[in-house]
Parts: C-alpha cells; sequence; structure tokens
C-alpha cells in the first residue's frame, strides 16, 4: 500500500450464531485515490472502545509505513509506533449455559411409565426425536444427559420416575453402556426395579426402530 488511508470507519456487528473473527479490517481505495480504511467487530467479543482502539493503531502503522521503505527495515520497527500504546483487549468468552439434567420430550399419560433416553457422545444424532415421534404409547419420555455432574442423573431419575412408575431406561451404543450404569447405582425402596434398553449403533432410522422393539419388549405384558 503507498498512500497512507485518508478515511477510516469502525462499525460493530451482533453475534452470528458461527462467528467469523473478533474485528474484519477492510482497505480500499475511494473515488479520489485515497485508501479508506474500515472496521467491523462483534460486539460479543470486542468491546465498542476496544475495537476503535485496534482501528486507529491499525490507520497509525499504515501511516508510518512508506517512512519504512529501507530494505533492512523490520516488522518489528515498524510495531516500535505502537509501543506506548494501550493493548485492546478481547472479552473474555461467556461459558456456555447450562445444559439441563434432565428433559422431558413428551408429558405421556399422568400415571404411566417413564421411558428415560441416556445422552452420551456417540448417540447417533436424531435417534432420540425419531424415537419420540414415532412411539404411540401413553408412557412419559425424558432424556437424561449422563455425562455430568456424578450423582445428578440418579437424583433427577428418581424424582422424574415418581412412586409406582416402572422406570425404561434406553440407550444407542455408548448410552445403552450409560443406561446400565445408571440403572445399577438408581434406588429401588420407592418404586420397581428399572428395565434397560441396549441397542447397538446404526444410522438414526436404525437406531430408532431398534429402540423402539427394545422398549416393546419390556413393557408389553408376557401372555
Amino acid at each position: 500500500m503507498n498512500s497512507p488511508p485518508r478515511a477510516s470507519t469502525c462499525t460493530a456487528r451482533a453475534p452470528r450464531p458461527r462467528p467469523a473473527g473478533p474485528l474484519t479490517l477492510t482497505a480500499r481505495h475511494d473515488t479520489e485515490g485515497g485508501l479508506a480504511l474500515s472496521a467491523v467487530h462483534d460486539r460479543a467479543r470486542l468491546a465498542d472502545e476496544d475495537a476503535a482502539a485496534l482501528h486507529a493503531q491499525c490507520v497509525r502503522l499504515l501511516r508510518a509505513l512508506p517512512g519504512y521503505r529501507d530494505a533492512a527495515a523490520t516488522a518489528g520497527q515498524l510495531l516500535d509506533v505502537l509501543a506506548r500504546a494501550a493493548v485492546p483487549r478481547m472479552a473474555r468468552p461467556a461459558p456456555p449455559p447450562p445444559r439441563p439434567a434432565l428433559s422431558v420430550l413428551r408429558p405421556g399419560h399422568p400415571h404411566a411409565d417413564v421411558i428415560c433416553l441416556v445422552v452420551v457422545p456417540g448417540v447417533p444424532g436424531g435417534s432420540y426425536d425419531l424415537f419420540v415421534r414415532g412411539h404411540r404409547g401413553p408412557e412419559r419420555i425424558v432424556a437424561v444427559h449422563a455425562e455430568g455432574a456424578p450423582g445428578a442423573p440418579q437424583a433427577v431419575l428418581h424424582q422424574a420416575r415418581g412412586p409406582g412408575r416402572r422406570l425404561v431406561l434406553c440407550g444407542c451404543g455408548p448410552g445403552g453402556r450409560a443406561a446400565y450404569e445408571l440403572a445399577q447405582h438408581l434406588p429401588y425402596a420407592t418404586g420397581p426395579a428399572a428395565a434397560v434398553v441396549m441397542t447397538g449403533i446404526g444410522d438414526a432410522a436404525a437406531s430408532a426402530s431398534a429402540l423402539a422393539r427394545g422398549v416393546r419388549s419390556v413393557l408389553t405384558p408376557p401372555r
């Protein structure tokens, strides 16, 4: 860039679902041949004053650049222009919102049994949604996230089951293993022992179908 910037702007944008960089700097030539410098920043990651400071520092560097045409000049020497400038700070990323240990996917009949889908990494995506949409029984269907704090799933399941209700713990692949481990640690004093349905891993449709067959075999009374 041979000409220093003659115009500059700094604007903010709202956070995006998949954000780009915290600040985007664009340089272009205006109608008079001058260099126009603009910056757009993400307010969720960079405060307005820090974005303005970064923008001003870029302008200072570009204006100083023509004075460093010597082949022996280094980037470090150019950066000395900002030696006394305050360092802009990015905001610390916000922690993700806490995920509930238990989610009700279908309320079901007030006195019906409870089907619990155990959520862990590795369960085929969409398989539980397909199972819930295809289930026609009166049962209440919940999902429990078993990778949280130790003891939390057992506590919420004990509350969700309620007195006298049967609990069916279900999972695909690693979810089945987690369901079995949950069943081993559930207290049985206030209700019948939990049943466990464990399936392998296929695509979402195959996994949901396998879960449905397993649940039917557990809930259907023997003849």
